[in-house]
């Protein structure tokens, strides 16, 4: 009778950093109802962390520093690397998380193009109209963004229901 072993395989989040965080523990945690379990954990040393071991199917988990939970990230086959700065956090390098990334930035756009409309009804007010008036201007396109930001989450989430990304977009 032949034996069938389940192979594990393995990962490698390799990180750096602008320097930010020199010093600080980095954790990669999984949320498990409520409660963080620390999965791999490694000190932040001359703006780089490397983590690594085995992993069987992919999760979601959240990369900590020290308390402070920076970004999702997927723990999957391969070698992921992290970028962090003051402003920015990014992750890549495996399927998934390039996936992830790229859903994350495109989301951002959209979120921007809201941020832009809220400042030019500001500049309205700031130029006059009244509140009121302001808001009918914008009304039509921030109902737009906010529909085409919807639609976009809703297909990803559709596009994902079966991997581990589906629940976390």
């Amino acid at each position: 009778m032949p034996l069938f072993l389940a192979c594990s395989e393995r990962y490698c989040i390799k990180g750096t950093t602008d320097g930010f965080y020199n010093g600080e523990q980095a954790y990669i945690k999984v949320d498990s109802g409520g409660l963080w379990y620390v999965i791999d954990s490694c000190d932040m040393l001359h703006g780089c962390f490397e983590m690594s071991g085995e992993v069987e199917s992919p999760f979601l988990t959240s990369l900590f520093m020290g308390d402070e939970a920076i970004m999702p990230v997927i723990i999957e086959c391969g070698d992921i690397e992290v970028e962090l700065s003051m402003r920015d956090a990014n992750v890549s390098g495996t399927h998934l998380n390039n996936q992830l990334a790229r859903f994350i930035e495109e989301k951002e756009e959209y979120e921007q193009l809201i941020m832009d409309i809220e400042r030019y009804e500001t500049s309205l007010i700031l130029n006059g109209k009244t509140a009121e008036s302001a808001a009918a201007i914008v009304r039509d396109s921030l109902t737009a963004v906010g529909d085409s930001l919807n639609d976009f989450i809703e297909e990803n989430i559709r596009k994902h229901y079966n991997t581990v990304l589906g629940p976390c977009l």
